[in-house]
């Protein structure tokens, strides 16, 4: 048996992976595991998007940027850069959400290994 092989098989079908979709009124999440089965949906609209925040994990050698969406019914996901998707999220953003920091890549990026916890949005009530 070659166990290179089973423990590769393993970890690919643990692997959490989600794609995000922009829709005219909101996200559609779909999740899978290993990039093999589709394991569900998920959407909001943006009118339900009560904060975001955005933050880096400190993947040693590399940083990678990510948003806290929270949502009004309490919901919350973590998305980030390596998402496919994750583009089309962060350009329909500005639009859908008035009063996204306009800065907040450079605000979050910058500086480099550091978390750089920042408020990119806040719904005002």
């Amino acid at each position: 048996m070659n166990w290179l092989r089973t423990i590769r098989r393993l970890w690919s079908e643990r692997r959490h992976e989600v794609q995000i979709e922009v829709t005219r009124s909101g996200v559609l999440l779909r999740h899978s595991y290993g990039g093999r089965r589709p394991e569900g949906t998920e959407s909001w609209a943006w009118l339900d998007v009560q904060g975001i925040v955005g933050f880096k994990r400190d993947l040693i050698t590399t940083d990678l940027i990510c948003w806290l969406i929270q949502l009004r019914d309490g919901r919350a996901y973590e998305l980030h850069e390596e998402a496919r998707g994750w583009d089309s999220l962060t350009a329909a953003a500005p639009e859908s959400l008035p009063g996204l920091s306009k800065t907040w890549w450079s605000d979050v990026a910058l500086p480099a290994f550091q978390l750089s916890e920042t408020v990119v949005y806040e719904r005002v009530r």
